[in-house]
């Protein structure tokens, strides 16, 4: 066990070493590269509001993201969850469709309660344009626009479709 030890720890060693070497070669390939690029600030994202893209984002970033969440409540269980794209179309503007998803699921001893629908709960379109960008002071400002289009549940939706066919 105590060479399995010894062994593993070498290896660790030399895989750092080997990685601060590379870091140390491509550091003057960085340096160049990165000035020729637009300024840009790292914040901290708000916990609030989730930004389209990285303030002063550089054209061609992009970013997908999945998230999903339970809530409990008395009579039934919701899974909620959300997809979305994020992408820089230009510097400093960037884009974002969110799809935002709801399923409901009745506890078991539960029988009688009228469950609410499972849903796509709608649409989100959003844009946002940082117009300063000030690396000297880390600050960053820009305006966002996001819209939300919100949509029925699926059993709706079926009804409303049925009804819409049956009128023709």
């Amino acid at each position: 066990m105590k060479i399995n030890y010894t062994i593993l720890l070498l290896l660790l060693s030399l895989t750092t070493f080997g990685q601060n070497q590379l870091n140390n070669q491509n550091h003057s390939i960085k340096d160049t590269t990165l000035t020729k690029l637009p300024p840009k600030v790292d914040h901290a994202e708000p916990l609030y509001i989730d930004l389209m893209r990285d303030l002063g984002a550089r054209k061609g970033e992009a970013e997908i993201n999945v998230g999903f969440g339970r809530n409990n409540h008395k009579h039934y269980n919701e899974f909620y969850g959300f997809v979305e794209y994020e992408w820089a179309i230009a510097n400093r503007l960037g884009m974002e469709v969110e799809v935002p998803f709801s399923f409901n699921q009745l506890n078991k001893d539960n029988t009688h309660f009228t469950l609410p629908g499972n849903k796509i709960e709608g649409l989100k379109l959003a844009s946002q344009y940082t117009f300063l960008v000030n690396e000297n002071r880390k600050l960053s400002m820009a305006f966002a626009y996001v819209h939300e289009f919100e949509l029925n549940t699926f059993k709706e939706l079926l009804i409303k479709e049925t009804y819409l066919r049956e009128c023709e």
